[in-house]
């Protein structure tokens, strides 16, 4: 009998929900739920960005559709920037999640901020929105698959980048972190390199693909995501 599993999938900077669309019904098709929630400030809700909007905020975006869908059992999946916020999740919803997996994600030790990990420069740090970069910075060349993401990408709140974390008396959960081996940028590299060497309880899976494989791939990552059941 096949078991029916609950994916909560969280995109990264810049995007959206949209961005799981392929992902998502591939593992409807094979029986499974799935939520796509979109950050605040975010794809379809960018007319909510303020320069207020935290890291917490987006942490409780995530935790929220967890306690207002009644979900329980859940896969809560986070890639690229999604990790920082899904990292504060469990404290808000520590009953309700099955496990944590980091899809090329950042995981943020104890105090730490994303700028403290990442290797971007901000060119306008008086600036409070940060507008996206060119999808060249992940690898995308094609011109038809950039003509259908760049549209919908949106600036992200720099007050998400200098949020620092506090993981004191976090509740453990398993853990997966999924890398994307092709043209993997460092601090992702430097991340997995890290939590290897921690001694802690995780499971690591390499996946052939580019950074935005559920958009250039979402049959591959699909599968590797029911790999993890």
């Amino acid at each position: 009998m096949k078991t029916t599993v609950t994916f909560v999938l969280v995109h990264g900077g810049w995007f959206g929900g949209w961005c799981w669309r392929d992902v998502a019904d591939l593992l409807l098709i094979s029986g499974h739920q799935v939520f796509t929630p979109t950050l605040t400030g975010l794809g379809e809700r960018s007319h909510l960005a303020t320069s207020d909007i935290s890291l917490q905020t987006h942490a409780q975006d995530i935790a929220n559709v967890l306690i207002y869908e009644d979900l329980y059992d859940v896969i809560l999946v986070g890639h690229s920037y999604a990790g920082m916020p899904l990292t504060l999740v469990p404290a808000l919803a520590p009953d309700r999640i099955r496990r944590l997996v980091y899809l090329d994600a950042f995981v943020p030790e104890h105090g730490q901020c994303l700028a403290d990990i990442v290797d971007d420069v901000i060119a306008d740090e008086t600036a409070w929105l940060r507008p996206p970069p060119p999808l060249s910075r992940w690898g995308i060349s094609d011109a038809e698959l950039i003509d259908a993401i760049a549209p919908r990408l949106t600036p992200q709140p720099l007050s998400t980048r200098n949020d620092k974390v506090d993981l004191t008396a976090m509740p453990q959960l398993p853990k997966t972190y999924i890398s994307l081996t092709r043209n993997q940028k460092p601090h992702f590299v430097r991340t997995v390199e890290r939590l290897r060497a921690s001694g802690a309880d995780w499971d690591f899976v390499d996946l052939d693909a580019g950074h935005l494989v559920m958009l250039e791939n979402p049959a591959l990552l699909t599968d590797c995501f029911i790999s993890l059941l």
